[in-house]
């Protein structure tokens, strides 16, 4: 079917013909749309998680350091800044991902007729997603195995399981994502990130 729009040029009227679009199922373009808005926030709050986590990090290693000169320092500084570490570097990768920051190297895979392009992107994100849901898993494993043994820290000695549980939140951020996309790119559509590609 076709519709006439009216144009005004010049202040005469002109009629254009213009075709029809087919209207696409609502449900899936909403589902679509829940599902990014959903990874889109969850990794920026993650992300906001670790950049406190790193400045927190940078606040006690200078405020240690400045101490050491009047007083004793504080003890657990090596413990606590690890943790901080862990969960800022976990909670920075689905960001990362859903930006597409990590290093992409297209050398080959530029030269592939397009769908060789979207073979080798989704083998990649399959590889990743894998590989994300596995280290997940082992770490969430590790925390339990903390409760059982009831496992303290050295220096500080208090308990320290719940950020092994976060910094696994972290990689199930990022395998999350990486389902995304790899629907994305096996449908033909890439969104999402500041690249969108």
């Amino acid at each position: 079917m076709q519709k006439i729009r009216n144009n005004e040029i010049y202040g005469g009227v002109n009629s254009e013909v213009i075709p029809e679009v087919e209207p696409v199922s609502p449900y899936k373009s909403t589902n679509e749309a829940v599902c990014e808005k959903i990874n889109y926030h969850f990794n920026q709050g993650l992300a906001f998680v670790a950049g406190v986590s790193l400045a927190l990090m940078m606040f006690l290693i200078v405020y240690n350091s400045v101490v050491r000169v009047f007083a004793t320092p504080f003890v657990g500084t090596t413990e606590v800044a690890g943790w901080l570490m862990a969960v800022t570097t976990a909670f920075a990768l689905g960001y990362t991902q859903f930006n597409h920051g990590h290093v992409d190297i297209k050398i080959v895979t530029d030269k592939l007729p397009t769908l060789g392009q979207k073979i080798s992107s989704a083998v990649v994100q399959v590889m990743s997603l894998l590989f994300y849901a596995i280290v997940g898993w082992h770490v969430v494993t590790y925390g339990f195995e903390l409760i059982i043994n009831n496992s303290l820290s050295e220096t500080m000695g208090v308990i320290f399981y719940p950020f092994v549980f976060v910094v696994a939140l972290g990689f199930f951020g990022t395998a999350f994502t990486l389902i995304i996309q790899l629907y994305q790119t096996l449908t033909g559509e890439v969104r999402g990130g500041k690249n969108g590609s």
